[in-house]
């Protein structure tokens, strides 16, 4: 799918939870690298 995607000149990406080491192994493993940190904010009112 990832080859797929970037074949039509788009870029695969996903969120990862940073706590999980098991599964962060196995996306790394897979071929995905780290590349940054998304911060969410909600705000109330």
């Amino acid at each position: 799918m990832c080859g797929k995607l970037l074949s039509e000149g788009l870029t695969p990406m996903f969120y990862a939870d940073d706590m999980n080491p098991s599964s962060n192994r196995a996306y790394k493993k897979a071929g995905f690298e780290f590349t940054g940190t998304v911060c969410e904010f909600a705000f109330e009112g």
